[in-house]
């Protein structure tokens, strides 16, 4: 067996499982941007309904709008950021592709293992059998479209989501806020002076 040819095939399984491992991390992070502002934009229109519907005092909105406001923070850190800091290995990507194509199960995975074994030193597995698994894994791998292993469903949904809820604020807000300004009293707009 070449150990130049499965030294190649070994480069192209590691470049196609990164390109994979970039398309999930931002397919991950783009679902948490778009929950999180989804997410900031009902408790917005929810603390408007609140004041539209009833008067509060500068001491009430104050932690309505605080709670608010960490709370939409801990939804940006927990699913935007967090995929973003928390990178999955090549072999996580391996084991993700191996889950969602039939007939791939340990394929991947053993081939990124084994060859990892082998760069270690570690000489107790055939250099011949590690090279034969690794180009059987890229012969495996080579007409798979990398595109669809990534699942995208949830991420469209979220992203229409937020597009709808940002469609009704553009609609609800300008109505909301001058019904709220309608119901002013002499003494708020002095305050606001």
């Amino acid at each position: 067996m070449n150990s130049d040819l499965a030294r190649r095939d070994y480069q192209e399984i590691t470049r196609r499982l990164t390109g994979i491992r970039h398309r999930y991390v931002l397919s991950r992070a783009l679902f948490g941007f778009c929950l999180s502002s989804s997410v900031a934009v009902l408790l917005g229109l929810l603390l408007l309904c609140l004041e539209a519907l009833f008067y509060m005092p500068p001491s009430a909105k104050l932690p309505l709008a605080t709670l608010s406001g960490l709370l939409c923070l801990g939804f940006l850190v927990r699913y935007c950021l967090w995929p973003l800091l928390r990178v999955p290995s090549l072999e996580d990507v391996a084991l993700l592709v191996e889950s969602r194509i039939e007939g791939m199960q340990e394929v991947l995975i053993s081939a990124l293992q084994l060859w990892k074994q082998q760069s270690a030193g570690n000489h107790g597995y055939s250099s011949g059998l590690i090279e034969a698994a690794v180009v059987q894994a890229k012969e495996d791998i080579t007409d798979l479209n990398m595109n669809e292993l990534v699942e995208r469903g949830p991420t469209i949904k979220m992203v229409t989501i937020f597009m709808v809820t940002a469609a009704i604020t553009s609609v609800f807000l300008p109505v909301s806020y001058t019904h709220l300004r309608a119901h002013e009293t002499e003494a708020d707009l002095v305050c606001r002076l």
